[in-house]
């Protein structure tokens, strides 16, 4: 992944009626990001505005992420704010968040998940024990995977 793109964020929405689902992937030659919104119908209403990325934080990691993503298309356009960490880690985090979207001058909310990953984190020497301790190897099982209690708070 990390010969692919630097970072990557994403989510997903489901409101009345309209699902959303939106990415914002950092290359190397540059930004590309889309959101779509689906009806009941099934019908697919692509956006294309300019995405914005602000309230930036760190973890305990290092790792640096927006807690909010905005986009405007013409009349259309959208707020997600990331609300609660659900899952946190070195190079990955994952968040409860809430949509405000404006449809033609109506006004919807939503809550759905939201995730971010900076996969060339994954390689860095630093976290690889954190890696490891997630990955099954044939016959071989780590000390924390033996463990549930402490397994659950490692993914």
């Amino acid at each position: 992944m990390k010969e692919s793109f630097r970072d990557w964020y994403w989510g997903r929405f489901h409101f009345s009626g309209y699902s959303l689902i939106y990415y914002l992937m950092n290359e190397e030659s540059g930004r590309s990001d889309c959101a779509w919104l689906i009806d009941s119908e099934n019908r697919v209403t692509e956006f294309n505005g300019k995405f914005e990325l602000s309230d930036t934080g760190l973890n305990l990691f290092g790792l640096k992420s927006a807690r909010k993503i905005e986009m405007e298309a013409g009349n259309n356009g959208f707020l997600i704010q990331q609300e609660s960490l659900l899952d946190d880690g070195p190079f990955y985090q994952r968040f409860a968040s809430r949509l405000m979207i404006n449809l033609d001058g109506e006004l919807h909310q939503a809550k759905g998940i939201s995730e971010y990953i900076c996969p060339e984190r994954i390689y860095v020497k630093l976290f690889r024990p954190l890696v490891n301790m997630r990955i099954q190897y044939p016959g071989k099982t780590h000390w924390v995977q033996k463990s549930p209690r402490l397994y659950r708070w490692t993914w």
